[in-house]
């Protein structure tokens, strides 16, 4: 992802638009409907991919080709005396590339944010309302700026005219653009298999064998990623992100993590499972021992001195609280690499009716298991080098000697006995992504802050033109704008929703609601005006202005932070969305208040799917997310933001503090140097940006990214004109085959858990 602003306009190779078309479909149903349904699947691949990498991918010419590639089949089979017109598929990717972004509206990073801090979750209605609110706020500013920014100053738009010269080719040369669709299939055939492969772990794991500095390589993440999708992402993101995100992986990761460790800046967790505390036990908050009622886990950071386990012990008799002290101890010592204690006694807790026989009476042991087994009321202790092996045995014993009473019994004993790890004897807790991430995101995220706030700073001038124009008259009006009378509508409702949406679902004060609102608008103009001239939408770094600026007006209310930030990052992203596919349209001479009433119809679309598919894959933030399936990168920079202001700097661990002023300082000079070295140094000036992402995500997605960067070097020198028709095409369909088979696993897994129940 490119994270430096190009100092100077770059020529617009459109200056001159065609006449509007007026004879030719546009907004047709179907035109539509396909857009809608395009972009609903590929908010699925963008959300997938956000919550992994925090990136997400324009799918315009994604939607382009798979438009063109299924009406085209339809066509040959079924026949139409209209075909799917050029100016249809204009809308269709509005439509899709609309839907495929509501990742940024808040999906991805602050809603769950917000869940892990007071967790609050909405409901899939509640959440589809606020996600298409911010939507919303994002398109009305773009309706409003694109006569300015299209017909008077005739900015660039990248993306747009990459998008306009694709539908050109595509309807231009139908030979070479089914080719494309066919590539775009094969990248998503051949991840989806790869994964699947991965998903069923057919392969063995490829781990960098050895220890850095005493912890084992793989625990610190370096690995080969047994997925294609980071490949895909490599090949997008280019030479000079990639070499950054694998440097600073190797910098985060390879150095900074195991110093950390040794210097004991971070706590490795130790975890076991308990129903519920035993009465009477009560756990401080500041206690290294904390239980978390939701996932039924007792949690310690750090080691546990002896000291401390004998006071755990004495706060209760129960038999499952006294054995998971007993195992936190052995876990959590971590002086030597093999465990204290050269096996375990395993303690069982049975249902009631699995220690009974059918007329009531107790259950008691055959002879001859005495020695290996002890049944105690509903408790089943296994003594010795307790495995899975020796507790089927002493249950089946039980089985043969008396049935319980129930075949539930049996089927919940047999299901306890199956969870049980294939041998108890306790080992370490290791260096592992989760625990060390909760110290590295702090240097990490102080880096990207304040570099793209800083990269951002050199955009001034973009900023100024943003609210003064060019300068140049707007000429004739172009009939085909929104007429004023309907936008002027837009704004009113627009800002009434928001504004409610804020203070109904998130209790925000109504002044403050208004306040982001405007303040978010303000900043879509510059995201826009950015966006026209760089390619580079800064969603981030309008997110984090306001999260600034609340967190100094409110610094207590995480909502009113994560929140209003939400509409700003989400309407960033819109307005340039919008902007880049009416500039498509200008080049195609398309109708421009037909192309907004297609935005506005993606964007319900994939709100309703998004919100959905966000709901079923993240079903419990607490658990899932800022872990090793589940990186969420930009979750961590929200949360961490916000947590920030909540809880003030003592709530740093231990060493963070010294870290974030570093990082904050080279955040400072490699914008700087990027913007001010010699242009024949700059291609060496490492990307702020990639390498503060290395230090959120997994080592072994920076080693993905960085081989699909090589790759696409590599055939791009080799044959440059298949390069530059399907090597993007190509990158694309390993994302998508990839993110939908990823997805499609989690949310069989989410109702699989469901049915079991």
């Amino acid at each position: 992802m490119p994270d430096a602003n190009t100092p100077d306009t770059p020529v617009d190779p459109t200056s001159i638009y065609p006449p509007r078309d007026l004879t030719s479909a546009q907004l047709t149903v179907r035109a539509v409907v396909t857009g809608m349904v395009l972009g609903a699947m590929l908010s699925l691949c963008n959300i997938y991919v956000s919550l992994q990498i925090g990136w997400s991918t324009n799918m315009s010419v994604t939607g382009v080709l798979l438009a063109f590639g299924m009406w085209r089949a339809f066509e040959a089979v079924v026949g139409t005396k209209r075909p799917f017109g050029v100016l249809e598929n204009n809308i269709n990717q509005t439509a899709c590339s609309a839907g495929a972004a509501v990742s940024s509206a808040g999906l991805v990073a602050p809603i769950p944010a917000l869940a892990l801090l007071t967790d609050q979750q909405l409901s899939w209605p509640q959440l589809s309302i606020w996600v298409f609110s911010v939507c919303l706020v994002g398109i009305t500013a773009a309706i409003a700026l694109r006569r300015q920014m299209i017909v008077v100053d005739k900015l660039p738009f990248p993306g747009g005219v990459a998008s306009a010269q694709t539908l050109k080719e595509v309807y231009g040369a139908g030979t070479d653009a089914m080719r494309r669709v066919a590539m775009l299939g094969l990248g998503a055939l051949i991840a989806g298999a790869v994964k699947i492969v991965a998903i069923f772990k057919l392969l063995p794991a490829l781990v960098v064998p050895g220890r850095i500095a005493g912890h084992k390589a793989g625990g610190l993440g370096f690995e080969f990623d047994q997925s294609l999708l980071m490949v895909g992402v490599g090949a997008l993101v280019g030479t000079r992100g990639a070499c950054s995100m694998l440097a600073g992986a190797i910098l985060a990761w390879g150095v900074i993590a195991p110093w950390a460790l040794n210097q004991g800046y971070i706590d490795l967790k130790a975890t076991e499972s308990l129903q519920a505390l035993p009465e009477g036990v009560v756990l401080q908050a500041s206690s290294q021992l904390r239980y978390h009622p939701q996932r039924r886990l007792l949690e310690l950071r750090g080691p546990l001195s002896a000291d401390d386990r004998t006071t755990y012990l004495a706060m209760s008799a129960d038999r499952d609280w006294t054995a998971a002290i007993e195992k936190l101890f052995i876990e959590s010592d971590r002086t030597s690499a093999s465990s204290p204690a050269s096996a375990w006694t395993t303690v069982i807790r049975l249902p009631d009716q699995a220690v009974v026989r059918a007329d009531g009476t107790p259950i008691a042991l055959p002879d001859g298991l005495n020695e290996k087994a002890l049944l105690e009321g509903t408790y089943l202790t296994v003594h010795g080098e307790a495995n899975r092996a020796v507790a089927t045995q002493v249950w089946e014993a039980i089985e043969t000697s008396a049935l319980p009473a129930t075949g539930e019994a049996r089927t919940a004993v047999r299901k306890i006995i199956d969870s049980l790890p294939t041998s108890t004897r306790l080992q370490p807790v290791q260096a592992n992504f989760t625990d060390i991430l909760e110290w590295l995101l702090w240097p990490g995220v102080t880096l990207m802050v304040v570099s793209s706030l800083v990269s951002f700073s050199f955009s001034w001038r973009s900023m100024l033109r943003a609210f003064r124009g060019s300068g140049a008259s707007g000429g004739e009006r172009n009939e085909g704008d929104v007429p004023m009378r309907w936008l002027g509508g837009l704004i009113v409702v627009t800002m009434i929703v928001s504004v409610l949406a804020q203070v109904l679902l998130f209790d925000i004060a109504w002044w403050a609601a208004g306040m982001g609102v405007l303040l978010s608008v303000v900043l879509a103009v510059v995201a826009a005006r950015v966006s026209g001239e760089t390619n580079v939408t800064p969603i981030g770094a309008m997110g984090k202005v306001t999260q600034l600026t609340f967190g100094a007006v409110l610094p207590a209310n995480p909502a009113a932070n994560l929140m209003t930030a939400n509409v700003t990052g989400g309407a960033a992203s819109q307005a340039a969305d919008l902007l880049h596919d009416m500039k498509t349209g200008a080049m195609l001479g398309a109708t421009p208040w037909k192309q907004a009433i297609a935005q506005i119809c993606g964007a319900l679309a994939g709100s309703l799917a998004g919100s959905a598919i966000y709901l079923t894959l993240i079903h419990d933030p607490h658990e899932q997310l800022l872990t090793e399936k589940w990186p969420a990168p930009a979750v961590a920079t929200w949360k961490a933001v916000a947590e920030l202001f909540q809880r003030g700097f003592e709530a740093l661990p231990a060493g963070a503090a010294n870290a974030m002023i570093v990082a904050g300082i080279v955040g400072v000079i490699l914008p700087c140097l990027d913007r001010f070295a010699p242009k024949n140094m700059r291609p060496w000036v490492p990307s702020a940006a990639s390498v503060g992402l290395s230090f959120v995500v997994q080592a072994k997605n920076a080693i993905s990214i960085f081989i699909g960067a090589m790759l696409a070097l590599v055939i791009g020198k080799v044959t440059p004109s298949w390069s530059a028709k399907f090597l993007v095409t190509l990158a694309s369909g390993l994302i998508v085959g990839d993110a939908l088979v990823g997805a499609g696993e989690a949310i069989a897994s989410v109702v699989t858990g469901l049915a079991d129940r």
